[in-house]
Formats: C-alpha cells, sequence, structure tokens
C-alpha cells in the first residue's frame, strides 16, 4: 500500500534536491550531514473510505539559508505528486550543530468517486441568429408524439384482421413553468412570438452538457406576476 507511495516520494525528492542525498528515515542508520530523510507519520483511515497519509521531511544543512531553498524545492516536489505542507519548524542538533528544517506535508489517498453532478432544466430561445437563455429555473414536460394506426380495409372487404397502416404524425407538445422573471429575453421572445403567430426554435438541456433543438407554434402562453406558461406545439421530433 505505502510502496509505491514511498518510492513516488523518493523519486520526487532526489530530483529536486540534486545537492543532497536523499534517504529513507532509520534509527539504525545515521542520516547523511548534509542530507534529507523521509518517513512515514502515520496513514489513518477516514469515515468514508479514504485515507490520510502524513509524511515527514527533514532536512540537516549547515546553515539556516540552505533550509529555506531545499524545504522549498521539496516542498514543490512533492505538491506535484499531491502532497500538502502542513506544518514546518526550525531546529539544531546539538551534538553536531547542523541546522534542521523539519517538514509534514499530508495527502487524501481512495477518496470515493463524488456523485454525478447532473444539469438542472435549462431553456434557450433562438432569436435574432443567437441563442437567447433564459436565467428562470423551468419545469419542462414532454407530450410525447403519436401516429395512431388508421384501416385501409374496403366496406366490402370482410375478415377479422384488416390491414392498417400508420396514420398521421402529431409531434406531441412541450410544455413550461416557470417562476416570473422580468426582462427574461427567452420569455418576451416567447411573448412577441405568439402575438405573431410565428414559429419558435427552442433548444433545452437537462442531466447533461447537450443542447437540443426544437420547433413548433405557440398553442398557450401565459406571463404575468404569477409566473410562466407556455405550450408548444411540435412541428418535429427532438434532435438524436
Amino acid at each position: 500500500m505505502t510502496l509505491d507511495l514511498m518510492r513516488s516520494v523518493y523519486a520526487a525528492l532526489s530530483s529536486a534536491l540534486p545537492a543532497l542525498p536523499v534517504r529513507r528515515s532509520w534509527p539504525q542508520i545515521p542520516p547523511a550531514m548534509p542530507g534529507c530523510t523521509f518517513n512515514l507519520l502515520s496513514w489513518q483511515r477516514q469515515e468514508d473510505g479514504s485515507a490520510l497519509c502524513l509524511i515527514a521531511v527533514q532536512l540537516r544543512v549547515p546553515v539556516p539559508e540552505d533550509g529555506d531553498t531545499y524545504a522549498a524545492a521539496a516542498a514543490l516536489a512533492l505538491n506535484g505528486i499531491g502532497f500538502q505542507l502542513i506544518s514546518a519548524e526550525d531546529g539544531q542538533e546539538q551534538d553536531t550543530g547542523f541546522f534542521l528544517r523539519s517538514l509534514s506535508f499530508s495527502i487524501p489517498l481512495n477518496l470515493p468517486e463524488p456523485p454525478p453532478v447532473e444539469t438542472p432544466m435549462q431553456l434557450r430561445a433562438w432569436v435574432a441568429g443567437a441563442w437567447a437563455y433564459s436565467a428562470a429555473p423551468i419545469l419542462l414536460t414532454l407530450k410525447p408524439a403519436t401516429r395512431p394506426l388508421r384501416s385501409t380495409a374496403s366496406l366490402s372487404q370482410a375478415g377479422d384482421l384488416p390491414p392498417f397502416m400508420p396514420g398521421h404524425i402529431d409531434f406531441g407538445s412541450l410544455s413550461g413553468q416557470a417562476p416570473y422573471l422580468p426582462n427574461d429575453p427567452v420569455f418576451l421572445h416567447l411573448r412577441a412570438a405568439f402575438l405573431a403567430g410565428s414559429e419558435v426554435t427552442l433548444s433545452i438541456r437537462f442531466r447533461s452538457d447537450a443542447w437540443k433543438a426544437v420547433k413548433g407554434h405557440l398553442a398557450a402562453f401565459a406571463l404575468s406576476p404569477l409566473g410562466l406558461s407556455f405550450s408548444l406545439s411540435l412541428r418535429a421530433l427532438f434532435e438524436p
């Protein structure tokens, strides 16, 4: 579980600190002077099933300024593999006189997958050569298209199973309801189209980033402080 992680830490520190020997911190092995050591501080399982890994990095340098330089390089390198610096502390070894810079880093691991983000219902209208977007939250419902079968049997034809063929397509309707929003460009366009009896091109999206367009004429329309309500009789199916 930690082998690959510790290898990546070693590789990052070795690349960032070419002037210092980098080693795992083991009690039986004296640290290099100057040098860099690192070790696993803790691996904590979280309530959501993820884990929080903490590592310690210690720099031994002859002058404090080297600690500043090497600490910045180490932090940048470990940040590149997902670690964040959470603490830093200066010190000095009494027996050697070397200056210490002790750093702690953390990284979350095995994070659960976030829930999918669903795009709410959104409406736009084709107005004067460009899409106008409504800022109002809207509830859209669709009456499906129908194509009833019609009999082709003649009055003189006998039998229990008269022949049928598909009849005229009714493309259904798109209805919408939204709270009142003054000067909403889509609302105003729908109002003007209803009064003029002109065709409307609307586009909607829901639960994805894909917009789907459809054309039709407004069969019902109301816009007041009580809100928007409309029904668009469709001339075709929605785009696939």
